[in-house]
């Protein structure tokens, strides 16, 4: 493999580490990582995923554009770069115990306003 594909494993393995999971190539951790990832950057990292696989034909190696792949690289690195695998974790969390804890916050207070109502306090 030359430049495209050693490109596309050092992104593959990146986001297999800060995202956490696990994946065969580029394409597979771009589909793993969904969402998580803007669209501008799920295109071009297809993009590289697909030079990957043109770059193993003399042919179609020939067609690959190296400044859209430079630059996609480049994008997609320094945004997976900046995903930390900790406050994801954190993020999740908060995101289970805060609806959580403003459903105790309004049982409490409906039960104190029907004890006041029923002259208990």
């Amino acid at each position: 493999m030359g430049d495209v594909g050693a490109k596309a494993d050092e992104l593959s393995a990146l986001l297999q580490e800060r995202l956490r999971f696990r994946a065969r190539d580029l394409h597979h951790a771009l589909r793993k990582a969904g969402r998580r990832v803007p669209r501008r950057l799920r295109v071009e990292g297809e993009y590289i995923a697909l030079a990957q696989h043109m770059e193993l034909t003399p042919k179609l190696a020939k067609q690959i554009d190296t400044a859209r792949i430079e630059a996609g690289h480049r994008d997609l690195k320094r945004f997976v770069e900046e995903i930390n695998p900790r406050d994801r974790v954190i993020d999740g969390i908060l995101s289970i115990l805060g609806p959580l804890a403003f459903g105790l916050i309004v049982l409490f207070a409906l039960s104190l306003v029907v004890l006041r109502w029923r002259g208990l306090i």
